[in-house]
């Protein structure tokens, strides 16, 4: 009886260690997926950047969309990480968008909360000049 009663406790208590901490497993693992959906973000606005500035370079001006711009670059020469039609979303299902800002343009994601103008938005600016400098006597 003793055993029943020991091997009993012994269950259940490993049970509720495994109840208890099914939240924190859980926790983390919406962590690093969140933490690899943003970095994810932040590699595609930089090279949606790069896009951006090899167009500017060859044409003269930003695309006006990036919907159509991203897909039909493919006579571009850069790398990508993941092919160009995917590439119009952010991990969250968003829509990456181009903004000219000054002397150049940001490219932006709503980020996680697909809402724009809030804190977790990410963005990526670029400038379109290029400062060379005198080298001096």
């Amino acid at each position: 009886m003793r055993s029943f009663v020991f091997k009993t406790v012994l269950l259940l208590a490993i049970a509720w260690v495994v109840l208890a901490n099914v939240e924190v497993v859980n926790s983390t693992a919406r962590a690093f997926r969140n933490a690899r959906a943003t970095v994810s973000a932040k590699i595609d606005l930089y090279q949606i950047a790069n896009l951006a500035v090899t167009n500017h370079e060859k044409h003269g001006e930003l695309p006006k969309s990036l919907r159509t711009f991203i897909p039909g670059s493919a006579g571009l020469r850069v790398y990508l990480w993941r092919p160009r039609a995917t590439m119009t979303k952010d991990p969250w299902g968003g829509y990456y968008e181009l903004v000219e800002k000054g002397s150049g343009f940001v490219v932006l994601s709503a980020g996680p909360d697909r809402r724009w103008r809030t804190k977790d938005d990410l963005g990526h600016f670029r400038s379109l000049t290029k400062v060379k400098y005198d080298k001096g006597t």
